[in-house]
């Protein structure tokens, strides 16, 4: 090999092919009795240098690749900013990338609750325990178990309990129960027995006192107030919440609660309760009568204003099994639905998740289609949450099957009122919602053109080119060793079915849904002369599709309208 006289290093792209002579910086060969410092990892990765992992869990959406390096809790002296590490409080585990050690300070004591699985297989499972460290000596010990999803420690006002929100690790179909520990003890006690509702999809638990929790859950399609007791024992609170509105997420200090609400013609602003409107324990009856709700914020004035945002119409029909299904339609202005004629377009819009539902909503997507004339229809079919967990795990190893049902039963149902143009029919859907637009159109082509966002559409290779191994193995198990599940659940082995014109978008950065899923449906389809189209976003992960800049959420929402149009028989050229 050739050696440079020059000190800079040499790239290899500057290889003489003619004599096979490689250049190679003289500043890179070294006698063997010298030794020079290897940079550590966490240098090299500051510089940009490449990253190294032996970690299962070797990415995560929203945060990247992942390596081995050590996520510890710190405390800081806010005076002289000088900082010690807890040696013993570390992180661990699939979720920690995501919802990082999440502490909680005691109110009264040095101790910090925080999460992480410190198990023999810390990657391979969604387990997380409670720890408790004390700051003064280090010393951290388990207070609850690594057998269950835990999220949400909070301490009671007097630290005499902790509350927690639990779920199985591998059967996410199964409502959360929140609980409260003894942390001297270790003694859970769950609040939640026999509600058989989801908690909401915003998760979030607060201590109204030291006998009293709040919390939000999910019931039939609507988010609403639950208070519970920390003796065991819950009930629905402020009945006065319509089902046109619904809560995005709340707090509580004081006497006082705040929560954020949402409708669809009227927008999403912050209101305040007093607590004393809330039946939780000994707290009282709820307020009967006038709503003791306050309007504290006015967002959006002239948006609300300006526009004539949708109706919603909460619209009942059988579904797989013959089980009764529930969705919303959002409605153009002047839509009468007792006297329409038939000739609205329609968008049948899939919810991600797919353990998620659909609400009453004030949402930008929705009202651009609706003041565009669409009737926006959305299905919460087996598989969402807040119709309990019988409904939620009908959808557990049937992907592909009865979401498309319902999706379609609903379809009908909209038909069948005369509400929508059966020529003027198109499908979207958003992660799963992506998944399932895919799975519609190679049961049907009654759809004019469909829109599948950030989906996965060959799920053998999404195993593990995403970060969701462990999801897909809690829901159809390995493909190696159930290859048929994975192919009756993945789209694009029902290619050759689609005949209907499909837009697919991705985020370049996706991690959860690559976008290499996107670009093998779309390939596939373009193969088969398809009208396909492909739009990648750079710089966009899963979680933030929309992403914050006006512009590229402008240029979405404006192609996904040009392709529709093209194909709609009325007002397209196809």
């Amino acid at each position: 090999m050739a050696v440079t006289r020059d000190s800079s290093p040499t790239s290899t792209r500057e290889f003489a092919g003619s004599t096979g002579a490689l250049p190679v910086s003289a500043s890179l060969l070294r006698p063997v009795t010298r030794r020079r410092r290897r940079r550590s990892y966490l240098e090299q990765r500051r510089d940009g240098g490449p990253v190294e992992t032996e970690r299962l869990q070797h990415k995560f959406d929203g945060v990247g690749w992942l390596d081995t390096a050590t996520t510890y809790l710190f405390v800081v002296d806010i005076e002289s900013r000088d900082r010690r590490r807890l040696d013993r409080a570390h992180g661990g585990g699939i979720l920690e990338p995501g919802t990082g050690l999440a502490p909680a300070w005691h109110p009264d004591d040095d101790r910090v609750a925080f999460l992480a699985n410190h198990g023999d297989r810390p990657d391979d499972s969604y387990a997380q325990a409670v720890h408790v460290v004390d700051t003064d000596t280090g010393e951290t010990r388990q207070l609850l178990g690594g057998d269950r999803m835990v999220r949400e420690p909070t301490w009671s006002p007097d630290g005499s309990r902790l509350a927690v929100v639990t779920s199985s690790p591998t059967n996410w179909y199964a409502p959360a129960d929140v609980c409260t520990v003894d942390p001297d003890t270790g003694r859970c006690r769950t609040l939640t027995d026999g509600l058989d509702r989801h908690l909401a999809w915003f998760e979030h638990v607060v201590w109204l006192d030291n006998d009293s929790l709040l919390t939000a859950i999910g019931d039939g399609g609507w988010s609403r107030l639950l208070g519970l007791s920390a003796d065991g024992g819950h009930e629905r609170v402020y009945d006065q919440q319509s089902r046109d509105e619904s809560l995005t997420g709340f707090d509580a200090a004081g006497e006082t609660v705040a929560f954020v609400r949402q409708q669809p013609q009227e927008g999403i602003d912050v209101f305040g309760l007093p607590g004393e409107a809330l039946s939780t324990g000994d707290r009282g009856p709820s307020t009967a009568g006038e709503d003791p709700r306050r309007r504290l914020t006015d967002l959006n004035p002239a948006l609300v204003a300006d526009y004539d945002h949708p109706e919603v119409e909460h619209i009942s029909f059988e579904g797989a099994d013959g089980d009764t299904v529930e969705g919303l339609a959002f409605l153009p202005p002047g839509f009468d639905p007792g006297e329409s004629d038939g000739d609205r377009p329609l968008i049948l819009s899939i919810h991600g998740g797919p353990r998620r539902y659909d609400e009453p909503q004030f949402d930008f997507d929705t009202a651009f289609w609706t003041t565009r004339g669409y009737v926006v229809f959305k299905p919460n079919y087996h598989g969402s949450t807040s119709y309990g967990r019988a409904f939620c795990e009908r959808l557990g190893g049937a992907w592909g099957d009865v979401e498309v049902t319902d999706a379609l039963a609903g379809t009908d149902e909209l038909l069948e009122r005369g509400w929508v143009d059966p020529d003027r029919l198109f499908v979207t859907g958003f992660s799963f919602g992506g998944r399932a637009t895919a799975s519609v159109l190679a049961e049907t082509d009654r759809f004019a053109a469909g829109v599948a966002e950030h989906g996965s559409y060959d799920l053998r290779s999404a195993f593990a080119t995403g970060d969701g191994h462990r999801s897909f193995e809690n829901e159809l198990g390995r493909p190696w060793e159930h290859p048929e599940t994975y192919e009756t659940a993945s789209s694009i082995t029902d290619v050759g079915s689609i005949d209907t014109p499909l837009l697919l978008t991705a985020g370049e950065d996706d991690m959860r849904t690559p976008a290499a899923q996107s670009e093998q449906l779309y390939v596939s389809l373009r193969k088969r002369d398809v009208p396909a189209k492909l739009v990648v976003y750079p710089d966009t992960h899963h979680v933030h599709y929309f992403v914050a800049d006006p512009d590229r959420a402008t240029h979405r929402l404006e192609t996904l309208s040009a392709w529709f149009e093209r194909f709609d028989p009325v007002e397209g050229d196809g």
